[in-house]
């Protein structure tokens, strides 16, 4: 007879159900680390919100709260689970605007009557959202946006299409993105476009992050540059004459005399004549030899 024993190796550890935490436990936790997200009406951050939530309900093991798989009229018996549940619908309510707060709550609801209130805000008039949100989607342009902003509002678009029931592929958030950049960016469109295998969204989110730091760098440089050559420029002009000045030359030095009668000197003084002492030997007046009588 065979064995029907199973041995360890055909035992998968992960297919125990999740393990709710206690009412106790669910008291003390700080909702705000979890879901770092107020949802508003005006704001397309719905998706996002609702991602944190279902992440904490899967780790503390509480989906069964917000996913219609547990009546909560058939707990009201269980005074733990009760506890619990009214706890999410004191997070639901604390992660929402004042006007959407306004607008949802009731004061006997329970977490899946409430989960379900705030996303009606959301994701009624599908049709309608569907074309607004394509609309926009096809209408976006980076103009002068950083590539972050950019890639976000793309980003914010795709989600809102997806919660709708109108997902994009990946394919589509590219030629999108390509399709909006600024001419900055225009000779990336060729370089991500021939890529083999193509880019994902977010491989062509970071090559244009990178390809914006480089041309910031450039422009930096160049204008570093510019600087310099300028600075080099306004010294050199100012060491050198001005255009039409009328500051007269210097005149040449006077080089020896003019002449022989009258004439100057090198110092450009009038020389004076010595005085003759006579014609010929004897003819002064104070000659010391006395005439014979």
């Amino acid at each position: 007879m065979a064995s029907s024993s199973v041995s360890s190796d055909d035992v998968n550890p992960f297919t125990a159900g999740s393990v709710a935490i206690s009412a106790a436990t669910a008291q003390l936790i700080h909702i705000k680390s979890h879901v770092p997200v107020i949802l508003d009406l005006g704001d397309s951050t719905f998706g996002t919100w609702r991602t944190f939530f279902t992440i904490a309900f899967r780790k503390f093991g509480l989906l069964d709260h917000i996913d219609g798989t547990t009546d909560a009229h058939l707990k009201l018996d269980d005074a733990e689970w009760m506890q619990i549940d009214t706890c999410i619908v004191s997070w639901l309510y604390a992660t929402l605007s004042p006007d959407l707060l306004s607008a949802v709550i009731q004061l006997d609801d329970d977490a899946y009557t409430a989960w379900n209130a705030i996303s009606s805000q959301f994701l009624d008039n599908v049709v309608q959202r569907t074309v607004q949100a394509r609309q926009a989607f096809h209408a976006l342009h980076q103009a002068d946006m950083t590539i972050t902003e950019y890639c976000g509002k793309i980003k914010v678009l795709a989600d809102t299409l997806r919660d709708v029931g109108s997902p994009l592929t990946n394919q589509d958030l590219v030629v999108n993105l390509l399709s909006g950049l600024n001419n900055k960016f225009a000779h990336c469109v060729s370089t991500i476009s021939a890529a083999w295998p193509p880019m994902t969204f977010l491989q062509a989110r970071s090559f244009l992050l990178q390809e914006e730091v480089w041309i910031a760098n450039r422009a930096q440089k160049a204008a570093t540059t510019a600087l310099l050559a300028a600075s080099r420029s306004a010294g050199a002009s100012s060491n050198a004459p001005a255009v039409g000045s009328s500051m007269p030359a210097s005149a040449p030095p006077a080089t020896g005399a003019t002449g022989s009668n009258g004439g100057t000197g090198g110092n450009g003084r009038p020389r004076k004549r010595k005085k003759q002492a006579g014609r010929a030997d004897g003819t002064s007046g104070n000659s010391g030899a006395p005439m014979a009588s």
